[in-house]
């Protein structure tokens, strides 16, 4: 049984299906299938505005900036009902923001709608990307396995366990055989590839990985791909399925891959350059600060000895006061005369006495001393 459509029905506009008709009319369980589809196609209304995705509710970093970008609830939910214990759990980041300040051998982790679970990604090496140092995060065999190789992915079987390398989501895809893998089989069990010819699978086509700046968390470079594949199996009473063997049938896979231009890169590459700008102002700052500490006690420590100086200099000068102390008021008089009159030193320390000038035959007062006057008073006697 073959089909033959184009690839614009194929992949967006979709097309009629008499199949999908029956599969959304057939009682399962005593219930109807809920398909939302009309036609079929791989991203069929995913190039319009109709929302698959569902809704997405994450951190902004506003309180803690390592939750930037990390889901909070989805569809108003923390627990996405599809899968049992933590393997349901609403973790990781959308995809569009990482925290910052990344570490080497650490991991992350990316909620995926259409598998409606989180994806771990480990840390394998750091790489540069347009000349800016990345930590490369890939896809390895605990992204997909499935209780195998790591028994805490055990809850992700959804009913029976396959090999690993597949990840069964019949239970997010309105209850379909789907099983999603890497493409070409990479890093699953050699089990499936012994199923089919033809497949190849090659690191450097077919690896999920995605480089961040450990600094900003950016992403430098992604490449998603995966593989969609069809568990078909013999089914009694269906002629058509009666004789076919039991096998996981590839149908399409897809990449999805962005790198970071360099115009970009070259702004992200000045971030650094502007982050230590900032930390030495914030040094210089902190050192002013610190100077200004250590010197305010000091000044005060100054300031107060210098206090207990001035207060001690009143005593010191109490004392000399009280050796020079006068016995009299004329003795004081004297003495200030004495300190005050620059003729002391031309009358031997004798007090001048001021003549009128009616009394000499001066045309102007004269100054003798007091000796000089009591000689001239003798004379005229």
């Amino acid at each position: 049984m073959s089909i033959e459509r184009t690839v614009d029905e194929m992949l967006f506009t979709g097309y009629s299906d008499d199949m999908l008709d029956m599969a959304r009319a057939m009682p399962l369980f005593g219930k109807e299938v809920e398909v939302p589809f009309d036609k079929f196609g791989w991203f069929y209304t995913r190039n319009g505005s109709a929302d698959l995705t569902g809704v997405f509710n994450v951190y902004t970093g506003a309180d803690d900036i390592s939750k930037i970008g990390k889901m909070h609830t989805w569809n108003f939910k923390q627990h996405t009902g599809f899968f049992r214990s933590t393997c349901g759990l609403v973790n990781g980041s959308a995809g569009e923001f990482h925290p910052p300040y990344l570490k080497e051998n650490g991991s992350i982790e990316l909620f995926t709608p259409d598998m409606c679970r989180t994806i771990p990604l480990d840390y394998v090496e750091t790489t540069e990307i347009e000349g800016v140092l990345g930590f490369k995060y890939t896809g390895g065999a605990r992204s997909i396995d499935n209780g195998t190789l790591y028994p805490e992915n055990a809850c992700f079987c959804g009913g029976e366990c396959v090999p690993s390398g597949f990840m069964n989501i019949s239970s997010c895809r309105f209850g379909s055989p789907v099983f999603m893998s890497y493409p070409h089989f990479y890093n699953a069990d050699p089990y499936y590839l012994q199923q089919l010819e033809g497949l190849k699978p090659e690191q450097d086509k077919h690896e999920f990985y995605i480089i961040l700046d450990p600094r900003t968390g950016v992403a430098l470079e992604v490449a998603a791909r995966f593989q969609v594949n069809m568990l078909v199996e013999p089914i009694d009473g269906i002629s058509l399925y009666e004789d076919v063997p039991r096998v996981y049938f590839p149908l399409i896979w897809f990449e999805q891959k962005v790198r970071i231009t360099p115009e970009l890169a070259s702004d992200l590459q000045l971030l650094p350059k502007i982050l230590m700008g900032g930390q030495i102002f914030a040094c210089i700052c902190f050192g002013v600060g610190l100077i200004l500490l250590c010197w305010y006690p000091i000044e005060i420590l100054c300031t107060r000895q210098r206090s207990v100086e001035l207060k001690s200099m009143p005593t010191t000068a109490g004392e000399n006061v009280k050796q020079t102390k006068f016995t009299s008021v004329e003795e004081l008089k004297i003495g200030h005369q004495q300190m005050c009159s620059p003729l002391l030193e031309r009358t031997n320390g004798k007090m001048p006495t001021i003549v009128p000038k009616s009394e000499t035959n001066e045309s102007v007062a004269t100054v003798t001393t007091a000796a000089s006057a009591v000689s001239s008073n003798d004379v005229n006697e």
